[in-house]
């Protein structure tokens, strides 16, 4: 005899396997030697035994396990079995029921670990969801976020749905729209898990898990330079690529630092994406020097503000002078003035009009120099110096101290040349205007008269009218003393008695005393001083011991050669 399961039913899933026990029993007379079938299974069912052949003795129990398997997608439903142990004299069999009731499973996956997500544009995240039950099924969608390191503090997550239906064996994809609203997630990224659960068994669910990392900027710049050479105001052009080598999506800035190319674009680049082609032009600065110059473009990015990339592109700044018009040089003054014993001053401006470094020295030329020491100094030096190094269209002031070497009244014409050097070359330059100099003589005395009224007489009038004046003067008295002597002659008695009684009435009169007479000192005015015991003045402003004009006397006015300041030197007084 056979005896299975006490309800005769052996209850299983899809994709589970039941055991079941049985026993036979010899209670016949012979020994039997018994081998096991099973009829009724169903699709996707299979069933094996722990000892497929028996060998039974008389009264003698065995024990068999039977194992049934079920796939998958084996269909749920009722199926009748038929047990049998056999032999060629003899068979026993065992009918039960196969009980397959509808499997719950399902499995979740993705092709992807992790994703990198960043604050320009929103990132998706993709995962599958499949029924492995044996009926339809709905499944619950839920996140979860690591306690430590939270992805929602940094990052807004959004599924596409929270609960799929699925037939059994059937796929459907689902999606998470994942953007960072605050920097500063850890560059590990966040971990976050995917749980889906059965609602036709809750205690079944499936889960994976990924990481949400934070994007790195990074960018590349290619400059591609048409016409990197080009004189000061001119243009050099060409055109520039950026590349995102970011691990996201990302927005730039990109512009040049130094020159005005007219270049500023913002554009969106995927990681791994580059721009189109930008064009840029620019113009070189008026006041560039000659030889290698750069210029800079610069990438901003947008996502991580304090990501900036640089790329220097180099371009040669050509030459721009002439050989005759390196130098502009000028008198401040186009004309001076000075006593004969005196000096005066002016500047003299100095400036590179070339687009490089230049250097050299100063010169004054002129027929009339040897009338004059002259004295160079740079301004604020106290040094004299004729030499001069400039800086591309720097200036620089000289000044030009000019002494008098001649006592008597004379005039020069003076102007300024020079050698200059620019890149190792030397060439000639000379001033833009000349310096007329008029040295004043000492006063001479005069060589007419002039009278009241406008009246002027040269030397020979003077003469003549002196000649005409004595020559009457004389006549006049020629003719004064003879008309004397007429009347002395007629009345010489009477004059006699007149003149007796005159001294008889004449008392006696005393000696006039000396009047005394007061001088009263003269008081320096602030421009005026006396000569010294050797011929020498002090100036009153300066306070320099100058020399005065040979033969002078006082007073006279002069300049002061340090100060060019006029002076008035007046006489001694003696008390």
């Amino acid at each position: 005899s056979m005896s299975g399961p006490l309800d005769g039913r052996i209850s299983t899933k899809p994709g589970e396997s039941v055991d079941v026990q049985l026993s036979i029993i010899n209670t016949g007379t012979m020994d039997l030697d018994l081998t096991a079938s099973v009829a009724g299974l169903p699709t996707g069912a299979d069933a094996t035994f722990s000892s497929t052949e028996v060998d039974l003795d008389t009264g003698i129990t065995s024990t068999v396990t039977m194992s049934v398997s079920m796939i998958s997608t084996a269909q749920s439903g009722s199926y009748p079995l038929n047990i049998t142990y056999s032999s060629v004299e003899f068979s026993q069999s065992l009918s039960l029921e196969l009980q397959v009731a509808d499997s719950v499973g399902l499995t979740v996956n993705s092709i992807n670990n992790n994703i990198a997500a960043g604050p320009i544009s929103e990132v998706i995240y993709t995962f599958e969801v499949t029924n492995l039950g044996s009926a339809s099924d709905t499944f619950f969608v839920a996140l979860d976020f690591d306690e430590n390191n939270n992805a929602s503090s940094w990052f807004d997550t959004t599924l596409s749905t929270s609960s799929i239906n699925l037939d059994p064996s059937s796929t459907q994809a689902v999606t998470i729209s994942i953007r960072e609203r605050v920097a500063g997630a850890p560059t590990s990224g966040c971990d976050v898990g995917i749980i889906v659960t059965s609602s036709n068994d809750d205690t079944v669910s499936s889960a994976i898990g990924f990481k949400i990392i934070p994007i790195q900027a990074s960018a590349q710049i290619t400059v591609l330079s048409g016409d990197d050479s080009a004189k000061p105001g001119e243009a050099i052009s060409g055109d520039v690529v950026v590349t995102n080598t970011g691990t996201g999506e990302d927005q730039f800035l990109l512009t040049t630092i130094g020159e005005d190319c007219g270049l500023s674009e913002i554009f969106t680049l995927s990681a791994g994406a580059s721009s189109q082609v930008f064009s840029w032009s620019c113009t070189i600065d008026s006041g560039a020097s000659a030889g290698s110059s750069s210029l800079t473009f610069r990438v901003t990015s947008n996502a991580r503000s304090n990501y900036v990339v640089e790329e220097v592109e180099s371009f040669t700044v050509e030459e721009n002078w002439d050989n005759d018009d390196i130098l502009e040089i000028s008198f401040k003054d186009e004309s001076l003035s000075m006593a004969s014993s005196g000096g005066s001053s002016t500047t003299i401006t100095v400036k590179n009009k070339a687009n490089a470094p230049v250097n050299g020295n100063l010169f004054i030329i002129g027929n009339d120099t040897s009338l004059f020491d002259i004295i160079l100094t740079p301004v604020n030096s106290e040094t004299p110096s004729d030499e001069f190094t400039l800086a591309n269209g720097q200036s620089a002031e000289f000044e030009i101290l000019i002494n008098s070497r001649v006592s008597e009244s004379e005039s020069a014409l003076l102007s300024i040349s020079a050698t200059v050097v620019i890149g190792g070359v030397g060439y000639p330059a000379e001033s833009n205007n000349e310096l007329v100099i008029m040295i004043d003589g000492p006063e001479l005395p005069p060589n007419g008269v002039e009278l009241p009224f406008g009246v002027v007489l040269d030397e020979q009038q003077s003469i003549s009218a002196m000649v005409g004046g004595w020559v009457f003067a004389i006549l006049l008295l020629v003719l004064m003393n003879f008309l004397r002597k007429r009347r002395k002659i007629a009345s010489v008695k009477a004059t006699i008695e007149e003149a007796g009684e005159q001294e008889e009435s004449k008392p006696d009169k005393k000696p006039k005393k000396k009047e005394e007479k007061t001088i009263k000192a003269h008081k320096l005015q602030s421009n005026e001083c006396r000569m010294t015991p050797d011929n020498k003045v002090i100036c009153p402003f300066c306070e320099a011991k100058l020399g005065v004009p040979r033969g002078s006397i006082p007073p006279f006015k002069f300049s002061c050669p340090q100060c060019d300041k006029k002076i008035r030197v007046v006489e001694n007084q003696k008390f």
